[in-house]
């Protein structure tokens, strides 16, 4: 049994500009350390659906069924789409920091768990 878990934190942060990815070991001993970071840039046409859905939002005054349903009705892309791309792009960073990473990971175990504070 080991005595740490691997964690990966996902960040996109309010200015939208990219995701940002790091691989955390924390210790029981309390121990904390970062082992491997990775950052991708925001695509464009995610960015502008995310920033038209915050819109959305702060319109309905946080009230998620109707922002959807105002989100859906006027924009191209529909909710799901921007978060079924938004997804994506959260796994493809974790994916490319698995790679980056795998000389720190090999003979680790796997990676114990996945945080991201969303959007």
């Amino acid at each position: 049994m080991r005595d740490y878990l691997l964690v990966v934190g996902l960040m996109t942060g309010n200015s939208l500009d990219g995701v940002d990815a790091v691989l955390t070991r924390f210790g029981s001993n309390g121990e904390i350390a970062d082992l491997c970071s990775h950052s991708i840039a925001m695509p464009d046409d995610i960015r502008n659906n995310l920033i038209a859905l915050r819109a959305s939002v702060a319109h309905a005054q946080g009230v998620m069924n109707r922002a959807v349903k105002d989100f859906d009705r006027t924009h191209t892309a529909s909710f799901d789409d921007v978060q079924g791309a938004y997804t994506e792009l959260l796994a493809r960073a974790v994916r490319e920091l698995q790679e980056k990473a795998k000389d720190v990971l090999k003979g680790a175990g796997p990676i114990d768990l996945i945080g991201s504070h969303g959007q």
